[in-house]
């Protein structure tokens, strides 16, 4: 069937249509139809991929810089909490909370691609591990390969034999 309306060739933003972006938020702000103006001054784009450039890449809030260990801890252990009530995850909420901690904001993209990754599998499993408990399940976490040899200390409080030591 095919489609009706406008149809769009795919645009890429350039550094000229992202200067007209930057300018137009910083001359009309935050405004309900800042996002619908611009896409007048810019005919290729429409609001929403505006306003997608905008929060994703463009507004100078947003910090460059990776996610920390502590943050992404942070993210785990509030997405966790989500998981226990069985709410949906509320990332707004999560990127609020993160910033009014760390200082910084990231944006939703960014936390939900960091948490959807095997990265954070990783991490979980980590937390999880150090916790004693695999929240998957329930039960106690077992590691399927332990990296470092535990010392063995030989218990011998309720043995029949007493060994002694050769040192």
């Amino acid at each position: 069937m095919p489609r009706t309306g406008i149809v769009r060739s795919r645009t890429r933003f350039n550094e000229n249509t992202d200067n007209i972006i930057i300018n137009c938020m910083a001359s009309m702000g935050h405004r309900d139809d800042c996002f619908a103006r611009i896409a007048r001054i810019i005919p290729p784009y429409n609001a929403r991929q505006i306003a997608s450039r905008w929060r994703n890449k463009l507004d100078p809030q947003i910090s460059p810089e990776p996610l920390t260990m502590q943050e992404k801890i942070f993210i785990n252990n509030k997405i966790r909490g989500y998981e226990m009530v069985g709410e949906k995850i509320l990332w707004r909420e999560i990127i609020r909370d993160l910033e009014t901690t760390f200082g910084k904001r990231h944006t939703d993209n960014r936390l939900r691609n960091y948490w959807y990754s095997p990265y954070s599998a990783l991490i979980n499993h980590a937390i999880n591990q150090s916790n004693g408990t695999d929240q998957s399940n329930g039960a106690p976490a077992v590691s399927p390969i332990n990296p470092v040899e535990p010392e063995f200390i030989p218990n011998f409080i309720n043995c029949s034999f007493k060994m002694n030591p050769i040192f």
